[in-house]
């Protein structure tokens, strides 16, 4: 007794000490994204719930722990005719939570709406033990026009780590997918951290009021280079279509809209509904369309052949080839898009009329090994380092074909790889960081989508923008031909994109149809990208929409609309 009592008496009154305390970990308020033009993208709708503290309905005397049980579910049982909703929990629930997590509040009904509230404020403070508590919900205000790009929240499970230190912890999100998961660690904030004593039942003693505890940090705010307007119209524009729709500032390569089709609600997202949405192989209405890499462009890099062309010299801009309606390989015709044949034209007009036989026959004698790299320089294959993940796609090449395929590159190859088909794979998002280059003098930027971190402590980050990763081929020169080819698609008295034409802005734009498929079942990936205004490019804008007829006819009135609904509320 004297070394039990004496001699280890005060470990054992410190060891004691020590395992009745709890530590809860407190979750952060998760930081907000904005767009450009200071609308909510995201943000904490605060959800009121009715919480009861167990240890404060404890009865006493003999059967005691039954004899709570039913007190607290008389209890909540009252709190519910108040409310006017039915009661879900029974003995074993509370019983359950008393096991596992008695110095926790018992969460008896969530989300309380304002009538709720204002009947059980009239009853309070007459239940004993009740508390009514703010949790924070994560709330989407542009519902489908932003899911792809702002992604989703789930519940954030402990880490090793912090199971190790906590006790209890308290709801909290993390990111899964888009933006959230991307800056989830900005946007998380710090948790905090609680300490009560529990006595030997488990129910909470006291609370620790200690300020060396961790406080809770809230997290940091985005501020998007999107703007809101932007996103919803090319929202509503894509609507029952499948495809994408890019929107760049030229200058500084800010994404101002980005839009995958079909879309979803983020608000509605739960498990049944997120197991629907990837279960439909039909639509992929997961898969964000504007950074997939896996789309053939078809007309759409003819600007750039046109570009590697000029800049080694094998055409000159009057130069011209004979357009017949096909061009032939062996006993093989590859159509152009003009049945009758285009005749005699040069490459302005060839990029006017998007012929086909032009870009085959030159294309042919530029060969491969000097146009891949130059499409390469275009960023195709490349990664464009967007904040969110991106695909590369695939630039030809006769080391890709050979590793891919075991066959050696061919004249076939070259001649539908000068018309965009093949071995060439791109997302939307290259092919608008290529238009933007092509409206701006050559210069491939580097696309962001964050313009400010702000900080809890006042503080502001932004990312550099304008970033320059690579150029255009050929010279100032070449590049004004090319523009002057893509002036003519939208305005020339052969306009293959005259869809997009528009007294709102003037416009340079190339029109893209890639047909997949079989001979006997070709449907199409149908593309429109365009530059303006054409004095002064400011905006580029790619639309993708799969199983058009053609770009000038299921693609280019996209852009048009789009322009005509969001430029006259731009101010500009």
């Amino acid at each position: 007794l004297w070394y039990e009592q004496i001699r280890e008496g005060e470990q054992h009154v410190r060891e004691v000490g020590h395992q009745s305390i709890r530590r809860i970990r407190v979750a952060p308020i998760r930081g907000r994204i904005f767009s450009q033009d200071g609308q909510l993208l995201c943000d904490n709708e605060p959800v009121f719930n009715v919480n009861f503290h167990l240890h404060e309905l404890r009865q006493p005397g003999r059967r005691a722990y039954s004899r709570t049980l039913d007190f607290a579910e008389n209890q909540m049982a009252l709190t519910a005719a108040i409310l006017q909703r039915p009661l879900d929990i029974n003995l074993n629930t509370l019983a359950r939570h008393i096991r596992n997590s008695a110095p926790l509040p018992f969460q008896a009904f969530r989300d309380l709406n304002q009538p709720e509230l204002a009947r059980l404020e009239e009853h309070l403070p007459s239940v004993p033990g009740l508390e009514v508590s703010t949790d924070s919900r994560r709330i989407y205000p542009l519902g489908d026009a932003g899911a792809h790009l702002l992604g989703f929240v789930g519940r954030r499970h402990a880490t090793e780590e912090e199971r190790q230190h906590f006790n209890f912890f308290l709801p909290e999100q993390v990111g899964r997918q888009g933006l959230e998961l991307r800056y989830d660690t900005l946007l998380a904030g710090q948790g905090g951290e609680r300490q009560v004593r529990v006595d030997i039942t488990g129910f909470v003693h006291e609370e620790f009021s200690d300020p060396e505890l961790p406080e809770v940090v809230p997290g940091s705010d985005l501020v998007l280079t999107v703007d809101s307007r932007a996103q919803v119209i090319g929202q509503e524009l894509m609507k029952g279509k499948l495809g994408a729709l890019v929107l760049l500032d030229c200058r500084s390569g800010a994404v101002l809209a980005l839009i995958s089709a079909p879309s979803y609600d983020p608000n509605l997202l739960g498990s049944d509904l997120y197991a629907r949405l990837a279960d439909n192989v039909a639509e992929h209405p997961l898969l964000n369309r504007a950074l997939s890499a896996g789309y053939t462009p078809g007309s759409i890099v003819k600007p750039i052949v046109a570009l590697s062309l000029l800049s080694h010299a094998k055409v000159t801009p009057t130069d011209q080839v004979f357009c017949p309606g096909y061009f032939k390989i062996g006993n093989t015709r590859i159509r152009c898009n003009a049945r009758s044949g285009h005749g005699w034209l040069n490459m302005a007009h060839a990029l006017e009329g998007s012929c086909n036989t032009y870009f085959i026959a030159n294309g042919i004698n530029l060969g491969i090994d000097l146009l891949g790299p130059d499409m390469a320089m275009a960023g195709i294959g490349q990664t464009p380092g967007l904040e969110l993940r991106t695909g590369g796609g695939i630039v030809p090449s006769r080391e890709g074909k050979q590793r891919r395929t075991g066959q050696p590159w061919g004249t076939a190859d070259t001649a539908y790889v000068s018309i965009g088909q093949g071995m060439i794979l791109v997302s939307p998002l290259q092919v608008a960081l290529w238009c933007a280059a092509l409206g701006n003098g050559g210069n491939l930027l580097k696309p962001t989508l964050v313009a400010e971190i702000r900080h809890p402590d006042g503080t502001i980050e932004r990312p550099p923008k304008g970033v320059v990763v690579g150029h255009l081929p050929g010279s100032m020169q070449d590049l004004a031909l090319v523009r002057e080819g893509m002036h003519l698609v939208i305005n020339g008295d052969h306009a293959t994109g005259a869809e997009a034409r528009t007294p709102v802005i003037s416009l340079a734009g190339k029109t893209g149809t890639a047909e997949l498929g079989t001979r006997n079942s070709r449907p199409k990936d149908t593309w429109f990208m365009a530059f303006g205004p054409w004095e002064d490019p400011r905006y580029a804008i790619v639309v993708l929409v799969e199983g058009g007829s053609s770009g000038g006819k299921s693609a280019a009135p996209i852009v048009r609309q789009f322009f005509e609904r969001w430029l006259p509320g731009t101010g500009q």
